[in-house]
């Protein structure tokens, strides 16, 4: 009796060191390259430039966790480009930083499946030069996934932003709404100046005439 008692305590002993061991393991991150594309084509994308290659992507149970930089000069103003929907939903774990003369904008997203396009809305703001929504298309390469586990428990953290999809509308549509109105004043301002610098060619023409 007593040695049937020591074997299931044993027995149990092992279970839960194989347990214990199998949830340390650590969460293996894969560098996976991606095409940013024009929605619907197979042409890249005009942001492409801005989009930092590889995406890390890391199988979070039965999703892959998508982590993707967006990386543009500080010429162009704070964070220029960001993400307004993706795969559906929101942006998950966004963090904005700066390196010296560069701004960062990472952010993630979970999907069950890599092997299709994901479609996302992205919002480019340059301020007073450009503003718009861009829908934008994003292909995997399929090599280099790592392998799902639907029974493992999801170890990484998704936060969604703060910010809803509605608002950073709202705001995306008052920089446009801005951008036409300083436009319609620069329109304004060249039909008013037109007579002027037609005259001042015209002197100017009439003087290289009298010369020759």
């Amino acid at each position: 009796m007593h040695k049937t008692l020591s074997s299931w305590l044993v027995l149990l002993a092992l279970l839960a060191g194989l347990t214990l061991t199998h949830r340390a393991q650590p969460v293996q991150a894969a560098s996976v390259g991606y095409q940013a594309l024009t929605s619907g084509t197979a042409h890249a994308s005009m942001a492409t430039q801005y989009f930092v290659q590889p995406a890390t992507v890391v199988a979070n149970g039965g999703q892959y966790l998508v982590t993707m930089t967006i990386r543009t000069s500080a010429s162009l103003g704070k964070w220029p480009v960001t993400v307004l929907a993706i795969d559906g939903s929101g942006p998950a774990n966004v963090t904005k930083t700066r390196h010296g003369g560069q701004y960062d904008y990472t952010y993630a997203f979970q999907t069950a499946a890599l092997d299709r396009r994901i479609k996302a809305t992205i919002a480019i703001n340059v301020a007073g030069v450009y503003a718009a929504q861009q829908p934008i298309d994003f292909q995997f390469a399929q090599s280099a996934l790592p392998k799902l586990d639907p029974k493992a428990t999801p170890a990484a953290r998704v936060v969604p932003e703060r910010a809803s999809t509605a608002r950073a509308t709202r705001q995306q549509a008052a920089a446009i709404r801005a951008l036409n109105r300083q436009n319609a004043r620069t329109q304004r301002a060249v039909l008013l100046g037109g007579p002027a610098v037609v005259l001042l060619l015209a002197a100017g023409a009439w003087g290289l005439i009298r010369r020759h």
